[in-house]
C-alpha cells in the first residue's frame, strides 16, 4: 500500500501519496471499486497527538482501518466517536470492495491536540 494525500474527495483511483501533518480531513463521499488506498497522519509537533472525528461511515462492504488504534470504521452499526491517538502519528488504511453499491462514502477528520 502507498501513503495518499488529502483532502481526496472523489475518486476511482487513490491520489499521490504525502505525509499529511496537522489539521485536516480525508472525505470519500463516491470511490472506485477494488482501491486500497492509505494515509499517514501527523500532529503538527511530537509533543502532540491526533483526534480523530468520523462526520459519516457510509461504507459498509469495505474498509476503513485506523490501523495504529486498532479501530475498524467501517460498517459499524453507528460511526465511532472521536479517537484520539497514543501518539504524535496515526495511519488509516482503506480498501473498497469489487461492489460499488456497498456504501456511500466516508469521511475522516483529524485535529492535532496538546
Amino acid at each position: 500500500m502507498r501513503w495518499m494525500s488529502a483532502p481526496w474527495t472523489s475518486a476511482t483511483a487513490c491520489p499521490g501519496p504525502e505525509l499529511l501533518a496537522g489539521n485536516g480531513s480525508i472525505a470519500a463521499l463516491k470511490y472506485g471499486e477494488l482501491l486500497e488506498c492509505a494515509w499517514r497522519l501527523s500532529a503538527g509537533s511530537a509533543s502532540q497527538r491526533l483526534l480523530l472525528d468520523f462526520p459519516s461511515t457510509a461504507c459498509d462492504g469495505d474498509v476503513l482501518n485506523v490501523t495504529t488504534l486498532g479501530a475498524e470504521v467501517c460498517g459499524a452499526s453507528s460511526p465511532p466517536g472521536p479517537l484520539l491517538s497514543d501518539g504524535p502519528t496515526v495511519d488509516v488504511e482503506f480498501v473498497s470492495d469489487d461492489d460499488s453499491s456497498s456504501g456511500t462514502g466516508f469521511e475522516v477528520t483529524y485535529t492535532s491536540v496538546e
